[in-house]
């Protein structure tokens, strides 16, 4: 009795929304695409540069990967370290000693419920910000999640301002952390 009564509900809900794109149903953006006034296809065109897989870089990535953007720019210059294993979901064992963006492309497969497009830059973003601003150019959103100051901070947000890209700053010490948004 209670499937019945789901699939009258569902039948509803799409009556009521005319303009629902029913190719997405029964898929991983189901239940986003049943969101009065979700886009996925906006969400599909999106490109979104991340400044920094870490603490917060790597879950940022996970969640655009599972929302279904089309394209990721990762930036690091880093490698895994046992003791980012604990706050750093992107990564395993396996990649201890490994480039950080190399991993974070090899086990994006398992978080990427779309068709996720991945490049990645691994390098410092100080030095080479020629490839910084080269994934900017083809950006959409950027969030800079680099902890290299105020300095690196305000060169990114200016080259955002500059570009009209919405920009998110996120950093975190010890249980403090705080987000920017610049839209």
């Amino acid at each position: 009795i209670l499937i019945p009564l789901v699939d009258i509900i569902l039948v509803q809900m799409m009556r009521d929304r005319p303009n629902l794109d029913h190719s997405y149903l029964g898929g991983p953006f189901d239940r986003q695409v049943r969101i009065d006034d979700w886009d996925q296809h906006k969400m599909e065109q999106q490109a979104v540069l991340i400044l920094g897989v870490g603490g917060l870089g790597s879950v940022v990535a996970i969640n655009l990967l599972r929302l279904g953007v089309g394209k990721l720019f990762l930036v690091d210059y880093d490698v895994v370290d046992i003791h980012n294993l604990n706050r750093q979901l992107l990564y395993t064992f396996h990649d201890v000693g490994k480039s950080k963006v190399e991993s974070a492309y090899k086990n994006a497969a398992f978080h990427n419920a779309g068709k996720t497009q991945i490049e990645y830059f691994h390098g410092n973003a100080l030095t080479n910000w020629d490839k910084v601003v080269d994934f900017l150019k083809r950006s959409t959103f950027v969030y800079n999640c680099i902890d290299w100051g105020d300095k690196f901070d305000a060169a990114v947000s200016s080259a955002c301002l500059q570009l009209s890209i919405p920009l998110v700053m996120g950093g975190t010490f010890a249980v403090s952390m705080t987000v920017d948004f610049y839209p």
